[in-house]
């Protein structure tokens, strides 16, 4: 199984539901690890400005 970024989560998520379903995963730009706050900040940073440049369009 291949994941890109929040492909991951869903990936992972599959993961443990079926493991037997899954012989490898490779993650890109993607990471298992809990999102730190700072990263959790950023995107909801960055969605609200692609919110506000698509009302502009």
């Amino acid at each position: 199984m291949l994941s890109h970024s929040m492909g991951g989560y869903v990936a992972l998520s599959y993961l443990e539901k079926f493991p037997e379903d899954v012989l490898a995963l490779l993650l890109i730009n993607s990471t298992p690890e809990k999102d730190s706050e700072e990263r959790i900040i950023n995107r909801e940073r960055a969605i609200e400005l692609i919110k506000k440049k698509k009302e502009h369009l």
